[in-house]
């Protein structure tokens, strides 16, 4: 299947009230992360984007209220791209300039490297494929130990 029509086929599965979640987390995430101030400490392998994206995952459910499941990563990453398509992208960098005061913004350098690591689709957007690569990857250790 085709990236975008994956991507769309999966955000399609969002209701209104989740597309305005997606949002708000990407707005409260974002504006921490192109925080000069916030200090991230990267596991072996991890990027700013996979660090944000497993963020993302877990405060977009607690706030719409969804228990973990893979099927709610799923819908997780879904919405991180809906918000990423809407602000990010071509984007990134205005909105970043929205959010975050000037004199708190990260470097332009650091700005061009954030944005390139989200210029990004999560492609893991069904139940089954989450399932999948659960079992089948190093993605199980990371989100089996969050849950318990």
């Amino acid at each position: 299947m085709d990236v975008a029509k994956k991507v769309s086929d999966g955000i399609s599965t969002l209701t209104p009230a989740q597309m305005v979640s997606a949002k708000e987390t990407y707005k409260e995430l974002l504006t921490a992360y192109a925080n000069k101030n916030f200090i991230i400490s990267f596991r072996k392998g991890e990027n700013i984007f996979s660090h944000f994206s497993v963020q993302f995952a877990y405060k977009f459910m607690t706030k719409c209220g969804l228990p973990i499941s893979n099927e709610n990563f799923a819908l997780s990453n879904n919405a991180l791209n809906y918000a990423n398509i809407e602000m990010g992208f071509s984007r990134f960098t205005d909105t970043v300039k929205k959010l975050v005061k000037a004199d708190k913004i990260k470097s332009t350098e650091q700005l061009k490297a954030m944005k390139k690591s989200f210029g990004v689709y999560l492609t893991v957007t069904t139940n089954e494929e989450m399932k999948e690569a659960v079992t089948n990857s190093t993605v199980k250790e990371t989100i089996w130990q969050k849950q318990n």
